[in-house]
């Protein structure tokens, strides 16, 4: 395993990230009023909370050397791709939308559903939830928070890239 001041550090980073991840989607999610929920809302909160276990499990492999070696590569290679993919999903599902309350912003943040809350049948004006009170400041702030969820699902590819390459270097090394 690494040197466990530099163990620390990288799980106190990811941490941190995958506390982040975690905290946005859920929040996300309990915004969606109407309609299932989006599968990539799902699987990123779902992403955000293993992250975070795995983590935790980082650090214990400072102290317990039965999750040094293969099973901390195994967990952190896993928990990497799984944040890679969320990563791409989020940003590709954004599609280059600008977080700003112009027109032509505001129309593409309702159409997305990471951002509008849901579909709504409604009887006179079918379409989407899209809560524009306060001049569109909630879909505003939907859009920026799924822009930094995204972002720091990419933060934690990089620390447990960084972990993943520690490790290896040091199981080759054969202490």
């Amino acid at each position: 395993m690494t040197n466990a001041i530099a163990n620390i550090g990288i799980r106190a980073a990811q941490l941190i990230f995958a506390a982040i991840v975690c905290g946005l989607s859920i929040d996300l999610a309990k915004g969606h009023k109407n309609g299932g929920l989006p599968v990539t809302l799902g699987y990123v909160s779902f992403v955000g909370c293993v992250s975070l276990l795995a983590g935790f499990v980082g650090l214990a492999s400072t102290w317990v050397e039965k999750l040094q070696g293969k099973i901390g590569l195994i967990v952190d290679g896993f928990i990497m791709v799984a944040n890679l993919a969320g990563g791409l999903l989020v940003a590709v599902k954004l599609g280059g939308i600008k977080c700003d309350k112009n027109d032509d912003s505001a129309f593409d943040m309702c159409r997305n559903d990471l951002m509008n809350g849901g579909p709504w049948d409604g009887e006179y004006y079918p379409g989407y939830y899209c809560n524009t009170t306060g001049g569109g400041d909630q879909l505003v702030a939907r859009c920026k928070k799924n822009q930094a969820d995204s972002a720091f699902m990419f933060l934690t590819v990089i620390v447990l890239l960084v972990s993943l390459t520690l490790t290896y270097l040091r199981m080759k090394k054969g202490f």
